[in-house]
């Protein structure tokens, strides 16, 4: 199977998830609550925020990944199934780290949450990039060096060290927590530049390779 419809599906989920997050700030009902409300809006606002530029850059790496895979089996099609679940949680885990912001327990369910969604990540690009011989990849193109699918792997994997340091910053302070969080998206959008910069070297030096060749051959 082609990874089209993975695509299709992907944008469709995230579509509707990343919608569904705004729809959990709500404004105080009472006029004389309005000052403790909105306090409380203010966390839950910058939990929303968070919550979804975390949520983009899953769905820009996503598509910079599938995008290079070039067909899917089984395995692939489920850990897709299992990223999305993930991320069809998000909405849930961020209400509940923005309502319960002081306490220690929702931290740790918004870690495993994203932590997940990291993990079916890696699995849909490790799966798909292994050797199954020794010069053929899986799906992906032959071209695409070492140097190149480890920078994938750091792009899935390394956000899990900032999501489990959320934990123990959250004794000390719940900011703390939220400042990891909010690096995830600083360092995966770094290392997407040079994932796709990279990318873009290998395509040039493919088509000289090419051109060389064509060359040769007259």
């Amino acid at each position: 199977m082609s990874t089209g419809r993975i695509g299709s599906l992907t944008d469709g989920v995230f579509a509707i998830v990343m919608t569904l997050l705004v729809f959990d700030l709500r404004l105080p009902q009472e006029i004389e609550r309005v000052a403790a409300g909105l306090e409380q809006i203010g966390t839950e606002f910058v939990v929303f925020i968070i919550s979804f530029v975390i949520l983009g850059q899953y769905w820009v790496s996503h598509h910079s990944q599938v995008d290079l895979i070039r067909r899917a089996d089984q395995i692939v099609l489920w850990s897709n199934i299992a990223y999305l679940l993930g991320v069809s949680l998000v909405p849930s885990t961020s209400r509940l780290l923005g309502h319960y912001s002081g306490e220690f327990l929702p931290i740790v369910i918004y870690t495993i949450n994203l932590s997940f969604i990291s993990v079916c990540h890696y699995i849909i690009w490790r799966y798909s990039t292994e050797y199954i011989s020794e010069i053929d990849r899986r799906y992906v193109s032959n071209e695409l060096d070492s140097d190149f699918v480890n920078e994938g792997y750091r792009m899935t994997l390394v956000p899990i060290a900032f999501y489990i340091a959320a934990i123990p910053l959250a004794t000390i302070h719940f900011g703390l927590s939220l400042l990891a969080y909010s690096l995830v998206p600083v360092y995966v959008i770094y290392r997407m530049a040079r994932f796709n910069r990279r990318h873009q070297e290998l395509i040039e030096q493919a088509a000289e390779d090419q051109e060389s060749v064509i060359e040769v051959t007259d």
